[in-house]
C-alpha cells in the first residue's frame, strides 16, 4: 500500500480495486484448494450402485460457477467399458452435480423472489464473479422451490401446544398465464372468444386469461376481548379500547398456483391445525354462511386486511408487471419464494435439506 500510485488514487477508486483484486485472491484460494485435494487423493476400490468394479482410474476436471468466479476442480473418474465415470471426492466433499455453486443459487433464489429474471441476471453478474443467462435464472428458481412444502411441515413440527388463538385467512388473486396453462374451464373459454383487432385486445376481450393462485396465511394470537361496539363502527365517537391490541406470532404464508382452491386451503390447515377445519370453512363458504356480502352491503369491516398484504405482495407486485405472462411451472416457483420471504423462513428453504451423505452426490457426472 505504499504504492506512489495507491497514494494519489480517491477513495471510491481504492475502494473498487481492493473489491476486484480482493475478489480474485479468493477465487485463488478457492481453486487452489480442490487442486491440493488432487493431488493428495488416493487410489482406491470403487465399485458402483450396480456392484460393479470400476478399474480404469483416469484424472478429470469440471468447472464450478462460483459467487467469485469460475473454478476448475480436478478429481480422479472412476471408468470401466460402457459406463460414466464416478468420481469419489465429490461425494465426500459434498459437491453438487450442477454447474453453478451453492452461494450462486443462494443469489439467484433470494433475488428471484423479488425482481424479475433480467434484473437478476443483472445482479448476478455485477456483483459476483459467476456469468449467467435468464433460462439458468429461471432453471435454478425452480429448483430453490422445490423443498417449499418439506420446509413449512419442518416448521410445523417443531411448534408445541399453545392456547393462543390460530387464525387462518385465504383469498385468490389471478395471474396472467400462457394459454396451455390455464385451467381446463378458462382454456375452454378462451378458444371460443374471437379477438377484433389481431394485433391487440379491446377491453371486452380481456377475460380468460388469467389462473387464480389461492394464497393462505396462518397465525397465532393472544385472545383479545372486545365490546361490540369496538369492532363495529358506525360513524359516532367511540370510547378508545383499555388494553393494547396483541401482536400476531408465527405468521407463515403459502401461495400457489398450481392446486386449486380446495387442496391449497388443505395444505395450510394441515400444517397449522387439522384438515377438517379446511373442510369445514369450504363447506361454510359454499353454503352462504359465511355472510361476507352483507357485511360488506352494511358497510361493516372483515377480516380480509390481514390477506390483502400477501395477495399484493406475494402475488400482484411480481406477477402482474406489465407484459408479464406465466408458464405454471415458473409462476408455481416464484410464488413459493415470495411466500417464504414473506414468512420470513428463505433462508431455511435454501438450507433445507441439510447437507446430506455422498449417496445424492454418486450421481453419474460428465
Amino acid at each position: 500500500m505504499h504504492n506512489d500510485e495507491l497514494l494519489r488514487v480517491s477513495q471510491s477508486e481504492l475502494e473498487e480495486l481492493a473489491c476486484v483484486q480482493g475478489r480474485e485472491w479468493a477465487r485463488r484460494l478457492i481453486e487452489e484448494n480442490p487442486r491440493l485435494r488432487a493431488i493428495v487423493e488416493e487410489r482406491r476400490d470403487v465399485v458402483d450402485a450396480k456392484g460393479k468394479a470400476r478399474k480404469y482410474v483416469r484424472c478429470s476436471e469440471r468447472h464450478l460457477k462460483t459467487t467469485l468466479g469460475p473454478v476448475p476442480v480436478p478429481r480422479m473418474a472412476y471408468r470401466s467399458p460402457g459406463c460414466e465415470g464416478i468420481h469419489p471426492i465429490d461425494a465426500a466433499l459434498n459437491r453438487r452435480t450442477e454447474v453453478f455453486s451453492r452461494g450462486v443459487q443462494r443469489m439467484v433464489a433470494e433475488e428471484a423472489g423479488c425482481s424479475s429474471y433480467d434484473e437478476v441476471v443483472d445482479r448476478v453478474c455485477r456483483d459476483s464473479g459467476a456469468t449467467i443467462v435468464k433460462r439458468q435464472v429461471e432453471e435454478l428458481s425452480v429448483c430453490a422451490a422445490q423443498d417449499f412444502d418439506a420446509s413449512y411441515a419442518k416448521r410445523a413440527d417443531s411448534q408445541g401446544a399453545s392456547d393462543e388463538l390460530l387464525v387462518i385467512s385465504t383469498d385468490g388473486k389471478g395471474i396472467v398465464m400462457w394459454h396451455e396453462d390455464l385451467r381446463k374451464g378458462t382454456k375452454r373459454a378462451a378458444e371460443r372468444s374471437k379477438h377484433k383487432i389481431q394485433t391487440s385486445l379491446t377491453p371486452g376481450e380481456k377475460r380468460n386469461r388469467k389462473r387464480m393462485a389461492q394464497v393462505a396465511t396462518v397465525y397465532s394470537v393472544e385472545r383479545y376481548p372486545r365490546r361490540a361496539v369496538d369492532i363495529v363502527q358506525r360513524g359516532h365517537a367511540v370510547e378508545p379500547c383499555p388494553t393494547q391490541r396483541p401482536c400476531p406470532t408465527d405468521k407463515r404464508v403459502w401461495a400457489t398456483v398450481e392446486k386449486d382452491k380446495t387442496l391449497a386451503i388443505r395444505d395450510a390447515t394441515a400444517n397449522a391445525v387439522v384438515d377438517k377445519t379446511g373442510h369445514y370453512v369450504l363447506e361454510l363458504h359454499r353454503a352462504g354462511m359465511l355472510g361476507h356480502a352483507e357485511a360488506v352491503t352494511e358497510g361493516l369491516p372483515i377480516a380480509t386486511g390481514v390477506l390483502e398484504g400477501p395477495c399484493r405482495y406475494v402475488v400482484k407486485d411480481r406477477m402482474d408487471r406489465c407484459g408479464a405472462r406465466w408458464s405454471l411451472v415458473r409462476a408455481e416457483a416464484v410464488q413459493r419464494l415470495r411466500a417464504v420471504r414473506a414468512s420470513d423462513i428463505l433462508r431455511e428453504l435454501l438450507g433445507y435439506p441439510p447437507v446430506s451423505s455422498g449417496v445424492e452426490n454418486d450421481r453419474r457426472q460428465p
